[in-house]
């Protein structure tokens, strides 16, 4: 034999030596599970239950008393609900006052839709008023213009008709 098939038979042997070892060890020489352990087929049924709360509290009512049977899903207690209803109460309170500002903001933007076309009106008349007044003030200035061209045409004779003539 060559050394190689030498090396490789003597690992082989090597292998098959350890699997059999750990085999007749797990199965054969240990007796099975640690210590504390034990197996058994059966049922278990549960004595002891801890419950909790997600909201603390005092109890009031006790509806279920120790040993008794109990089905999923009834009240086994009933806590004090003062703190939660204090804060639900307090919820109600800002609702109704924030859906009284909103009913205010309302009011105010009705009533702002009622009076800015009415102020916008207004100042058009105004504004109608003030063109009036300066159409009326153009014509008594062009009036009094008028009236002195011609007395000071007559009064002072040619150099005021230059000063007519520039106002024609």
């Amino acid at each position: 034999m060559t050394l190689r098939t030498s090396t490789i038979a003597v690992a082989v042997l090597a292998s098959v030596l350890i699997v059999g070892y750990v085999v007749l060890d797990r199965l054969v020489w240990q007796d099975g599970l640690p210590e504390g352990l034990i197996q058994a087929n059966g049922r278990i049924e549960g004595d002891h239950v801890t419950v909790s709360s997600k909201f603390p509290g005092r109890i009031v009512d006790l509806a279920a008393r120790e040993g008794a049977e109990v089905v999923k899903g009834a009240a086994l207690i009933r806590l004090e609900d003062v703190q939660t209803k204090a804060k639900v109460d307090q919820a109600s309170r800002l609702v109704e006052s924030l859906m009284s500002q909103v009913e205010a903001a309302h009011t105010a933007l009705a009533v702002l839709n009622l009076e800015v076309p009415l102020s916008i009106e207004a100042a058009d008349a105004k504004v109608a008023s003030a063109r009036a007044l300066i159409r009326k003030a153009n014509a008594v200035e062009y009036e009094a213009r008028r009236a002195m061209l011609l007395l000071g045409g007559a009064l002072f004779g040619f150099g005021m008709w230059r000063f007519r003539r520039q106002f024609q």
